[in-house]
């Protein structure tokens, strides 16, 4: 993220604290969730609204999700370092349980 958007993450972050931002990352996350299952819903339905509105919203979402995580980083003091680590790991567990499930449905 640019240096003067951090800035101004933090600046907002310290004004609200963290009881108020960890809520309102959790309601953008039900409205990310929301857009999300819109979409689908759409898609699977005939009820498709289209797909410049869908992306539209979902990234609108997501950038609020986005936000609002790196607030509640910053106000609970873990670091891009932290979550990368947990991540990783995470990521080699999936695919370890993909490579298992392939070999299952293949024999």
């Amino acid at each position: 993220m640019k240096k003067d958007i951090e800035k101004d993450i933090a600046f907002i972050a310290h004004y609200y604290g963290y009881e108020a931002q960890s809520r309102q990352l959790i309601e953008e996350m039900a409205e990310l969730t929301q857009s999300i299952n819109k979409k689908w819903r759409g898609e699977n339905t005939g009820l498709y609204r289209g797909y410049y509105d869908d992306m539209k919203a979902i990234t609108e979402e997501i950038a609020d999700v986005q936000i609002c995580i790196e607030q509640v980083k910053l106000l609970l003091g873990i670091t891009d370092k932290q979550i990368e680590s947990v991540a990783e790991s995470k990521i080699i567990r999936e695919k370890s349980r993909i490579r298992e499930a392939r070999r299952k449905t293949i024999s």
